[in-house]
């Protein structure tokens, strides 16, 4: 019957069936045997193609980092960077004084915070690189601490346009669940050219409550 199958086929199709599989007669081979045979064919090139592959990608790495060694270095006397002319944006510098306002001289207010800075991993933990590594580059945008001994009382941030995208808001959602979990409260305003004093005087007393 699979004889008859092929029967009307290009010679080439046959010549193949006939060249792979000689140890097995054309007649004795069933459409399902014929099918399965071809199917384990295509799966073994397949799989050599994702093999290669992978050689060439990590050939392409291998050689590349050998191509940055070759890149001279600049001298230790090279510096790149320059001065920032101001440590806060014109927003944040409005609203830095406001809260002094509010504060008085009864807190500190420290500007541009990192996570690190408030936060540690938990010594019995396991992956300490991991949750370390969580909370690196991660800054706030105020701290407001006691004065003897600068134990951080409140964070506010300072919430404009940018934190609207979706993956900014998953960024401040596990801020939030970090900073309150740790203890820290976390009090976030939205960004605009003019605030309501008293309010914001409000949100900010309660929260160091």
């Amino acid at each position: 019957m699979a004889k008859n199958l092929l029967e009307g086929t290009e010679p080439r199709v046959q010549l193949f069936f006939q060249e792979s599989y000689p140890e097995r007669g054309m007649g004795s081979q069933s459409p399902a045997d014929t099918g399965l045979c071809v199917l384990k064919k295509y799966m073994v090139e397949f799989i050599s193609f994702i093999i290669i592959a992978i050689l060439v990608v990590w050939a392409i790495k291998f050689f590349s980092k050998g191509l940055d060694k070759d890149v001279p270095k600049p001298p230790v006397s090279y510096n790149p960077y320059f001065k920032k002319e101001y440590l806060l944006t014109k927003a944040e510098h409005q609203f830095f004084n406001l809260l002094q306002e509010i504060v008085e001289n009864k807190y500190y207010i420290f500007p541009q915070v990192h996570l690190d800075c408030l936060l540690q991993v938990k010594p019995s933990e396991i992956y300490q690189k991991t949750f370390r590594n969580k909370i690196d580059r991660k800054s706030v945008d105020f701290v407001i601490c006691e004065k003897q001994y600068l134990k951080p009382l409140l964070v506010i941030e300072l919430d404009d346009k940018t934190h609207y995208h979706w993956s900014r808001q998953e960024r401040d959602q596990f801020v939030n669940h970090i900073l309150e979990s740790a203890g820290i409260k976390c009090l976030r305003i939205r960004a605009g050219y003019s605030y309501n004093f008293e309010e914001l005087k409000s949100q900010v007393l309660r929260g160091l409550l």
